[in-house]
């Protein structure tokens, strides 16, 4: 390991905690920016409802457990949902899904103004619903930070800055829990030190100098709750007459790192569709 690598790694690892190394904002191409979909642990007792929260009349509905319902929003001590569609149970989407439409089949575009709507009680709700998320991949862009490099030919551990833009596809893996893969790309612009070693002695060790390189980089992270830990593989490329010179002029790298999600775009991987969600 060179010297000047040792003289600054305290500071990069301290980038690495405080900075967050693979930090992304994200966007999701869905609609709304909040937790939506819920499912029931256990049943609820209900009562049926307009969209704006007005209740319709006292009959007490019963919501079966692990049914699944989207939160419409909030009135006084309830809140009002809509249930997705139970495609295998035609007596609960007769009851819970449609209002009634004497006998006859509803058109696809009518289905949206035929929503039934029901109150459920803020405490039932916290009580009994855990949020459930749609596993639909979603778009991901923001900034990332690598301060570090593990270099493979010939082995070195270097401590090269970069910073740019990553972009990407984010795919949730689990319905019940935060967790997500993302697997992005991006461009950096990174600042290299020159010396002797991976020079070829053009450089001499004393008189170390500094240049900027151009890193395209492919990075796959993992994400638990807002924890990431991820793993890149870039290239450098310097300009110049030191491209001639420095032995690691294109060859791959790899970084492995762990932070904390610090930016967030107010994407939610539970977003999906508004539209004729199933159960």
């Amino acid at each position: 390991m060179k010297t000047k690598q040792v003289t600054y790694l305290p500071f990069l690892l301290a980038c690495l905690c405080a900075c967050q190394a693979f930090s992304q904002a994200t966007y999701n191409a869905g609609n709304g920016v909040s937790t939506f979909h819920f499912e029931l642990q256990v049943e609820a007792p209900i009562y049926h409802a307009d969209i704006l929260g007005r209740q319709l009349d006292t009959t007490v509905y019963v919501a079966p457990k692990g049914a699944v319902f989207s939160k419409i929003g909030t009135i006084g001590s309830n809140i009002i949902i809509r249930f997705w569609v139970w495609k295998k149970d035609t007596s609960l989407m007769k009851q819970l899904n449609y209002e009634d439409n004497d006998g006859k089949a509803l058109e696809e575009e009518s289905k949206l103004n035929r929503n039934k709507y029901f109150l459920l009680s803020l405490d039932e709700f916290n009580a009994k619903a855990i949020p459930r998320y749609i596993k639909q991949p979603s778009f991901t862009l923001g900034a990332s930070a690598i301060p570090l490099r593990i270099r493979p030919n010939p082995f070195d551990f270097a401590g090269e800055f970069s910073f740019g833009t990553s972009f990407g596809a984010k795919f949730p893996l689990g319905n019940y829990q935060d967790i997500s893969l993302n697997l992005v790309g991006g461009l950096h612009l990174t600042h290299i030190t020159l010396d002797s070693i991976d020079t070829k002695g053009k450089v001499l060790s004393t008189t170390d100098e500094t240049a900027s390189a151009l890193t395209p980089l492919l990075g796959a992270v993992f994400e638990f709750s807002k924890v990431q830990v991820g793993f890149y593989l870039g290239w450098d490329f310097i300009s110049g007459t030191e491209k001639d010179v420095w032995i690691y002029q294109g060859k791959p790298w790899f970084s492995i790192g762990i932070g904390t999600s610090i930016f967030n775009g107010g994407a939610d991987a539970s977003l999906g569709g508004l539209g004729d969600n199933t159960q």
